[in-house]
């Protein structure tokens, strides 16, 4: 039973993780906006990600680890292995955000949205080629979760 609740919560865990990243893909509006509405919208967004989003990924890991000691008896399930690839991709994933996005976030910050650098355009299409990068490895996971947890459901 708490192995089903746990896949329940991981399920809800990566629909919002889902819908996060496809929606870049299907409005990718940051491209069309004008720099100050950029930076206004970047600096807005950061403040809430850079306190928000640690905690929801790491205990989005910590659902991961506890769906592995709750299920631990099906440990040669593909449901159960699932998981295990799930974690791995996601501290892939962190590894890049944190290298690249989070790296870039206090110079873009720093921009005076009514006195942009030159340079403005060529900045942020660096840092939205790494949040688009990073697409390319969440949706992945996420589609890796549900499939373990419908697997898990019907065994």
């Amino acid at each position: 039973m708490t192995a089903r609740i746990i896949s329940l919560i991981l399920v809800i865990y990566a629909s919002y993780f889902f819908g996060l990243y496809v929606q870049g893909l299907v409005a990718p509006w940051e491209y069309n906006v004008s720099g100050k509405a950029f930076a206004e919208y970047h600096k807005a967004i950061d403040f809430y990600m850079g306190k928000r989003m640690p905690v929801l990924v790491l205990s989005y890991i910590g659902f991961m680890i506890l769906f592995l000691i709750f299920n631990r008896k099906e440990w040669e399930s593909l449901s159960y292995w699932l998981i295990p690839l799930a974690i791995v991709l996601q501290l892939i994933s962190i590894y890049i955000g944190v290298t690249s996005n989070v790296r870039m976030n206090p110079e873009m910050n720093a921009w005076n949205p009514d006195n942009l650098p030159v340079n403005w355009q060529e900045i942020r299409d660096k840092w939205l080629y790494y949040h688009n990068r990073g697409r390319f490895i969440n949706i992945p996971i996420q589609i890796i979760v549900f499939t373990s947890c419908y697997l898990f459901w019907n065994k």
